[in-house]
């Protein structure tokens, strides 16, 4: 059970980094190629 649980939150985590690094990545490129381009 404690292993599922760590696992999970371990899982979690990595879910969590993985949003806040591609999520402004995914924000920020759409705005710089209209920038560019206009």
């Amino acid at each position: 059970m404690w292993f599922d649980f760590l696992f999970f939150l371990g899982l979690d985590c990595l879910l969590w980094v993985f949003f806040f690094f591609l999520c402004p990545f995914f924000f920020v490129l759409p705005c710089f190629l209209v920038l560019s381009w206009g």
